[in-house]
């Protein structure tokens, strides 16, 4: 059986220049909760519950975010596999594929809770680090939050349906409603001084809520979704995909080690308020990383399309467009993040923390690094060809411990952030460019030039701008440096990009906007 009427006939009858905007700006929305939800709540954390208890919870929700391992990289294979039956006009392997991908993962998620309530269960069972028995209220916190990971497990990869039909823009934005009014919620209970157990309560009801609610508009909109079979049957048939997924597995869990890992070894040397400090740190620099997943969202299934249809050479162009457009813009954050860090962080944390310059300036060059090397593979992520990503991603999280435990007992942070900036120079920037120009079919160099290219455009920019508002200090100063950047902005992303590209980009972007105003501005 053909899908002969696709949703996104039915329901967005735009162009893929036109899909691929609309997805941009619901993403872009999206990240804009995501980064109130940073800003908005450490100041609040701080308040109701001081920067020691901060950088408790910090420790203590560190340990479930290893639960959404359980999706064993579910949700990438599984989405790109729906992407391909999809522009392949297959309803059948559609409906085969996303039946096996949910049954799979509702089975792992029920033998994760009770694995997860079984070791909450040990009396002895206590923080790494700590040797002090968690407490009952610890333990439901865990429980609580747990709960909820294991949940949106296979609702992920029932979701992944929007992304495969075109429909990733309706979904985003479905989402960011429901996002936005929980940021909402759990800030209101944070201002009131609620504890953190009530804000974990909240969080798990929110959290459910929003999965039904998403689910439920997943079978409305794609009616493919609702004739789907679920059961013990066709979980057994679903075990043939952790063959493929395994790999996004290993992708997910060396992000965890990197990211929730070092928290936990840094947790064992120093107090908690410098993990609040290591922290709150790398969330101001984090927020860099949501221009990429803001143009991943939207493209990774157009690159998946691409792939399907044997385009290459659009491929190609578009994969090599990516990496110079998101180190360009993750450059340009970072000098934003330079000029205003500074004046916001005592603010932003109510004071309870301190500044530091070195953690600022490390943490921005590994963002930076990181937009360059980690948007080179998307071709490949896309595309299911994976494996050689992953286990360089393992070397790459085992070689970030290995020298976080060196590290981290004589240098503390900064010792912490230089094993994980290590890490990733011996094993994303010296690798992933490399592997994804093979995919491609590239020379290998071209990747590189992509990186480079657009860092060394921003050099004398940012120098500029720095110089100029450290002449005029603080507030005043930032205010001229953010002048002189958007002056400087077209000229310099004209000289990053060049000119054929930028041409592209224009043309795209002028294709979505309606006829009649097009025709009247000539």
């Amino acid at each position: 059986m053909r899908m002969d009427v696709s949703p996104v006939e039915t329901n967005l009858p735009f162009t893929a220049t036109r899909r691929l905007w609309r997805g941009f700006g619901s993403a872009a929305l999206g990240q804009f909760i995501e980064v109130a939800n940073v800003v908005l709540l450490v100041p609040l954390f701080c308040r109701a519950w001081g920067a020691a208890k901060y950088g408790w919870w910090i420790s203590l929700t560190a340990l479930i975010s290893y639960l959404s391992l359980l999706d064993f990289g579910g949700q990438n294979y599984i989405g790109n596999l729906l992407a391909d039956s999809y522009i392949r006009k297959d309803e059948v392997q559609f409906r085969r594929w996303l039946s096996e991908g949910v049954s799979l993962f509702i089975l792992m998620s029920f033998a994760g809770l009770l694995l997860l309530t079984s070791i909450l269960l040990l009396p002895s069972l206590s923080l790494p680090g700590r040797g002090i028995p968690l407490t009952v209220e610890e333990r439901l916190i865990i429980f609580m939050l747990g709960t909820l990971a294991l949940v949106v497990i296979p609702a992920g990869v029932f979701v992944t349906a929007y992304r495969a039909t075109g429909l990733f823009a309706h979904g985003t934005m479905i989402g960011n409603v429901l996002r936005g009014g929980t940021l909402v919620v759990l800030a209101t209970i944070l201002y009131a001084g609620s504890g953190p157990a009530l804000f974990a309560s909240v969080t798990l009801v929110a959290g459910l809520i929003r999965t039904v609610v998403i689910t439920r508009d997943v079978r409305r909109q794609i009616p493919a979704s609702r004739r789907i079979r679920l059961g013990l049957k066709t979980a057994r048939a679903g075990f043939v995909h952790l063959g493929g997924s395994l790999y996004f597995w290993l992708l997910a869990l060396a992000t965890a080690l990197n990211y929730q890992g070092v928290i936990l070894v840094l947790g064992m040397n120093v107090p908690l308020e410098i993990v609040a400090v290591y922290a709150t740190h790398r969330s101001a620099c984090g927020l860099i990383g949501y221009i990429g997943s803001l143009i991943q969202s939207p493209l990774w299934p157009e690159l998946t399309f691409f792939h399907t249809q044997g385009r290459r050479e659009d491929l190609s162009r578009v994969a090599l467009l990516a990496v110079k457009t998101v180190v360009l813009l993750s450059g340009f954050a970072a000098i934003g993040l330079w000029l205003f860090l500074p004046l916001i962080y005592p603010i932003w944390t109510g004071r309870q923390l301190q500044f530091q310059p070195v953690l600022l300036s490390l943490f921005l060059l590994q963002a930076v690094l990181m937009a360059g090397w980690s948007t080179s593979a998307w071709s490949l992520l896309s595309s299911n060809q994976h494996r050689r990503l992953a286990l360089w991603s393992l070397i790459n999280a085992v070689l970030t411990i290995f020298l976080a435990v060196i590290l981290g007992p004589r240098f503390g942070a900064v010792g912490v952030l230089l094993a994980t900036l290590l890490g990733d120079v011996i094993c994303g920037f010296a690798v992933y460019p490399r592997l994804a120009s093979q995919g491609l079919g590239l020379p290998g160099g071209q990747l590189y030039v992509a990186i480079v290219w657009p860092m060394a455009v921003l050099l004398p920019v940012g120098l500029i701008l720095l110089t100029s508002s450290s002449l005029i200090g603080h507030w005043l100063g930032a205010a001229v440096g953010v002048l002189l950047g958007l002056l400087l902005f077209y000229p310099t992303v004209r000289m990053a990009l060049g000119r054929q590209d930028m041409n592209l980009l224009v043309e795209k972007f002028s294709g979505i906007l309606p006829f009649r105003w097009i025709e009247g501005g000539r």
